[in-house]
């Protein structure tokens, strides 16, 4: 049986993800347990950012497109601008970045509320004079709710597209 071979990896049924509740960019109330029964992957991304998040959205994309559909993982973009990021900001990214043709969502909030997830998740977030610098880390998330593997941007689109092959084949 394959394994997945993210930068970190978890076995099965080790690592349960951290679980949260926050308002997506339609104004939906979202928890990630939400999504069991299919894999997802969780990142960290600024709207209007036009430096690394592109860069990880289109290497996510490009993963993505290896895969059919059927195996293709929900997208859930925390956001890591509270100050800037609005529902129309995320939509426009989303299509820059080459991911609005995929199943996502894109979950904002008060930076005290975005400041639990990331602690839960592990990401540095710092507001500088012109820009948000964080933690450039993903990670997969398995159709049972457990982190599988973690990847922090640059990634090669083949990583996604394997370990999502893999996930998949755990839930057959």
């Amino acid at each position: 049986m394959a394994e997945v071979r993210g930068q970190a990896v978890w076995p099965r049924g080790l690592r349960r993800a951290p679980d949260f509740s926050l308002r997506d960019s339609e104004g939906r109330r979202f928890s990630l347990a939400s999504l069991r029964g299919g894999p997802a992957i969780i990142t960290f991304l600024d709207s209007q950012c036009h430096q690394q998040c592109p860069l990880e959205g289109r290497a996510l994309a490009a993963g993505f497109r290896m895969v059919p559909k059927g195996m293709r993982p929900t997208v859930v973009a925390v956001s890591v601008n509270p100050w800037e990021d609005t529902p129309g900001s995320a939509g426009r990214a989303m299509k820059r970045f080459g991911l609005s043709g995929f199943r996502w969502r894109w979950l904002l909030g008060t930076k005290a509320e975005l400041e639990e997830v990331w602690r839960r998740y592990r990401i540095e977030v710092r507001r500088t004079t012109g820009d948000i610098e964080h933690t450039d880390a993903l990670y997969l998330i398995d159709s049972q709710g457990f982190e599988r593997a973690g990847m922090v941007y640059p990634f090669l689109p083949t990583w996604i597209s394997a370990d999502l092959k893999t996930l998949a084949g755990e839930s057959e």
